[in-house]
C-alpha cells in the first residue's frame, strides 16, 4: 500500500499526474474501514485476512496501472 502512494507522490514530483489505478487511497481505506466497521475481524479474523488479500491485489495491480501510466507520459515527452 504505501508503493503506491509513493509512486504517485514521485510522479507528480516529475510533473506527470498519476491519479490512475483501480485501488487509489480512498477504495483501500474504505476495503479495510467498512468490512471491519460491518462484519468486525469475522472468526479467527478471516474477513479482514480476506480483506487485506484482496486489497494487496488490488494495489499490485494499481501499481503496474502507475508505471506504465508514468512510463508512457515520460516517453511521449
Amino acid at each position: 500500500a504505501y508503493t503506491v502512494s509513493y509512486q504517485r507522490a514521485r510522479a507528480e514530483g516529475l510533473g506527470v499526474e498519476c491519479k490512475v489505478g483501480i485501488a487509489q487511497r480512498a477504495e483501500r481505506l474504505i476495503g479495510v474501514g467498512l468490512p471491519a466497521l460491518v462484519l468486525g475481524a469475522g472468526p479467527g479474523g478471516i474477513v479482514l485476512q480476506v480483506v487485506v488479500a484482496i486489497l494487496a491485489v488490488l494495489s499490485t495491480i494499481t501499481v503496474f496501472q502507475r508505471f506504465v501510466h508514468v512510463y508512457r507520459v515520460a516517453d511521449q515527452a
